[in-house]
């Protein structure tokens, strides 16, 4: 018997700023929605900050 052939994986590609502000934004939003889970919604606030981080980030390197 053969083994299976790998499936190709497409090209991982860094995200744009548009994309980072948007995922920002998203959860943002979604941590506004968690009124009764506030651990939740903290964790959601982090990781916007990370978004908002990586698109800083991208924004210094296209500028620099």
């Amino acid at each position: 018997m053969s083994e299976p052939t790998p499936q190709a994986r497409p090209e991982l590609r860094p995200p744009t700023i548009d994309e980072a502000l948007t995922n920002a934004g998203r959860l943002l939003h979604g941590a506004e929605l968690e009124i009764g889970n506030p651990a939740r919604a903290e964790r959601l606030d982090e990781l916007a900050c990370t978004w908002l981080n990586i698109a800083r980030f991208l924004h210094d390197r296209d500028h620099a």
